[in-house]
């Protein structure tokens, strides 16, 4: 295609540098009008021609709509209406979408990489959500050429809550490699398993509290519905358990965070098998934490604060279980 030439009188530079158009002259001046000439409208003709025929018609002089035709034909299809659908457009390998909205697909794919080295939100990689493109399904490939993936992680806002790596490990965020826990938990079945009857304390206790999984919060429950516990065994601050044991709950005061806190028993266990501390805090500020083994006769706590702030002063209730 071209534009006006040179030897037509154009209007020079109309449409931009090098970009002539044509103009009305001026009489006043001399200016002559821009007139076409042959070259352009040879130009034209053909422009349009082809068209026409590359879409498959031969030119008929008795016919003024043929190029709209042109244009139809090659853009629905040969149809003689505007298509509702790809398929209808001659597109056979897009995703279609249901009433719902879902698209639906044989397989789809996505660049592999990490958000955090990509531009976050902006990172072209995953499958993520709407607009936060750090939140998502994210694949990482090895430095080495021919790795392939490495690690498949689930993020959400650029951190990393759960993955695994490509030699099945795996990894969630509130707990760290599950196959450590795993090992830690095996560990300990194996040492309260493989005690002797004697020594095997750990055992006694577990059988005691009812083989309980959840005992810290079921000990935190029912602290909460205590009533006076001196009301127990004759006034006593303690309660009797069948071949021996004993449980007592109490309650110390605490001044600040991070304090040494000595405890004395209200009576003394000739074996102690376990001491829980529990601050009822319901914004879980501070937590009190044994700070040495118990004695039959007492413990130390320590108070911790879980977050940052101004000193707090409250009450650390404690259960303990033994036997006299």
């Amino acid at each position: 295609m071209r534009r006006v030439g040179d030897n037509r009188n154009p209007v020079r530079d109309k449409f931009g540098q090098g970009k002539h158009g044509f103009g009305p002259g001026n009489p006043q001046t001399g200016q002559p009008a821009t007139t076409p000439g042959y070259e352009l409208f040879d130009s034209w003709q053909e422009e349009m021609a082809s068209v026409v025929e590359g879409a498959g018609f031969a030119l008929k002089p008795e016919q003024s709509n043929q190029l709209l035709q042109a244009i139809q034909q090659i853009a629905w299809g040969g149809v003689v209406s505007r298509p509702t659908t790809l398929a209808g457009y001659g597109i056979t390998d897009a995703a279609w979408r249901d009433p719902e909205r879902r698209v639906w697909g044989a397989a789809f794919r996505a660049n592999k990489g990490d958000p955090a080295d990509l531009g976050g939100d902006g990172a072209p990689v995953g499958f993520a959500f709407d607009v936060d493109g750090d939140t998502g399904l994210f694949a990482t490939k090895g430095s080495e050429p021919g790795r392939g993936t490495v690690k498949l992680m689930l993020k959400i806002d650029n951190v990393e809550q759960l993955a695994i790596t490509n030699d099945g490990a795996l990894y969630a965020r509130q707990y760290g490699l599950l196959h450590e826990k795993f090992a830690a938990k095996a560990d300990l079945q194996n040492v309260v398993a493989g005690a002797p009857a004697a020594m095997n304390n750990l055992q006694k206790l577990a059988a005691a509290l009812g083989n309980d999984p959840a005992f810290s919060a079921t000990m935190s429950r029912q602290l909460a519905s205590k009533v006076d516990v001196t009301m127990f065994d004759g006034g006593r601050p303690y309660q009797k358990r069948p071949g021996g044991l004993v449980e007592q709950w109490f309650s110390v005061p605490f001044s600040r965070r991070d304090e040494l806190i000595s405890v004395v028993f209200p009576t003394a266990m000739a074996e102690v098998y376990g001491v829980w501390p529990s601050v009822l805090d319901a914004e879980g500020e501070v937590m009190a934490l044994l700070a040495a083994p118990p004695t039959s006769t007492g413990c130390t706590l320590r108070t911790r604060g879980v977050y940052g702030g101004p000193p707090d002063a409250g009450t650390i209730y404690i259960y303990a279980f033994g036997k006299l």
